[in-house]
């Protein structure tokens, strides 16, 4: 009966300490500019309306993608902004989506993604997905 109890006593939350962030989808989808944008593949923290503002320019280079964007304006003293770019794709049906977890030591952002299944557009894409998050002090980790 003792080995049971502490069996049980042992296993707890704290073994598990990641809790699921949630987060606000700016915008998700893909660049159709054939890499004309500049924008090579890569994981953004963007803390600043400067920074901001730069890539939103950058990503509008080709086409202006920026006019779906959602949850805007963004006020830099309570979010940060994450952005990912995946590399530049020979065809369509790719897809971004993050699973973001946080512990009392960091932020953990995982990228997942997709690729297409069956018939895809042979149409030349960069997928992204950029969202916000609560502004934290904890250093911000991509897997």
């Amino acid at each position: 009966l003792w080995i049971g109890a502490l069996t049980t006593l042992g296993c707890s939350n704290s073994e598990n300490p990641n809790d699921t962030m949630v987060y606000d989808l700016i915008s998700k989808g893909n660049l159709y500019g054939d890499g004309a944008e500049g924008i090579t593949q890569q994981n953004m923290i963007i803390t600043t309306q400067l920074s901001w503002n730069a890539l939103v320019s950058q990503m509008n280079t080709v086409n202006n993608v920026s006019d779906e964007f959602e949850n805007l304006p963004i006020d830099y003293t309570s979010s940060t902004v994450i952005a990912v770019f995946e590399e530049v794709k020979s065809n369509g049906g790719y897809e971004l989506e993050l699973e973001i977890y946080s512990n009392q030591e960091q932020i953990e952002i995982q990228i997942i993604s997709t690729s297409p299944g069956g018939n895809a557009t042979t149409v030349i894409t960069q997928p992204y997905i950029i969202v916000k998050i609560p502004k934290t002090d904890l250093p911000i980790q991509f897997q």
